[in-house]
C-alpha cells in the first residue's frame, strides 16, 4: 500500500528514534479528537492509503490490513 496525502494532514509520524527514514518514511497524518457519539473527546489518527493491484486482489480476498501508528510530531 501506499500512502496518500489529503487535505486535512496536520501532523506527520516520523521514524523512531532507533530507526531512520530509509527503513520508516514519514507519513502524513490528521491528528485530533472524536467530535460527538460515544468516543466523544477520544484521541484519533487518521492515515491514507491507496493499495496497488495486486494488494486489492488480496483485501478482497479477505487478507486483514493490520496499521499500527507508534509516535508522531506536529
Amino acid at each position: 500500500m501506499t500512502p496518500v496525502a489529503f487535505p486535512q494532514v496536520n501532523s506527520k509520524l516520523v521514524a523512531p528514534p532507533d530507526m531512520h527514514e530509509a527503513q520508516v518514511r514519514t507519513l502524513g497524518a490528521y491528528v485530533g479528537k472524536v467530535q460527538g457519539g460515544s468516543c466523544d473527546g477520544a484521541s484519533m489518527i487518521v492515515t491514507a492509503w491507496k493499495p496497488a493491484p495486486e494488494e486489492l486482489d488480496r483485501l478482497l480476498m479477505g487478507e486483514p490490513v493490520f496499521l499500527t501508528p507508534k509516535r508522531y510530531h506536529k
